[in-house]
């Protein structure tokens, strides 16, 4: 067995002094070696390379948003700053709370300038729009309910009448009308 150990080394080392196998022995160890530091170095280099300038692209697009949603606050407080004189004047035609009940006072005068009066009045909080409550109105009178849509709409509360229905009966002496309106009244967005 000793033999054959020592004829296995003496082949390797009379081969090893051999430059042309030497020179491929050391070329096939360079290409190994330039593929695993390919692999294992480099490779991962590069994808975390490609990961962190696509997270710098994000946050750039992040700050662009951010300093244009800063300058439309600085717009949006200036406005805030401008108008907010003139709120108070708003509480007039829009309240903040629904005040139906100071509406349907200025209806009901509003009714009773034209020669209607109110037969049946019925309110629900849940109407199409926001901020808006709906009332519907049933009244009796006697003039055409052109003028009386006209009165309702020029009440100093924002009106927006959805709806009118009339039937009209004539009397021996005149015609009496029952209108049915759809009222939307509106409050101040919360």
């Amino acid at each position: 067995m000793n033999i054959n150990t020592d004829r296995y080394v003496t082949s390797f080392v009379r081969s090893y002094k051999d430059s042309e196998f030497v020179l491929r022995l050391y070329t096939v160890w360079a290409l190994a070696a330039i593929v695993v530091i390919g692999y294992f170095g480099i490779r991962p280099a590069f994808v975390s390379i490609k990961e962190k300038m696509l997270l710098i692209n994000e946050m750039e697009q992040i700050n662009v948003n951010l300093v244009a949603n800063t300058q439309t606050l600085e717009s949006l407080k200036t406005d805030i700053h401008t108008y907010s004189n003139n709120i108070k004047y708003l509480e007039a035609f829009m309240p903040a709370e629904p005040e139906v009940h100071s509406y349907i006072l200025d209806l009901i005068g509003a009714l009773g300038k034209h020669g209607f009066i109110l037969r049946n009045l019925a309110q629900y909080d849940y109407p199409e729009e926001e901020n808006a409550i709906e009332i519907n109105v049933q009244t009796d009178g006697t003039t055409y309910p052109v003028e009386l849509v006209n009165e309702i709409e020029k009440l100093k509360r924002i009106t927006t009448v959805k709806n009118v229905t009339f039937t009209s009966q004539s009397l021996s002496t005149r015609t009496s009308y029952r209108v049915v309106m759809s009222l939307y009244i509106y409050t101040q967005p919360r």
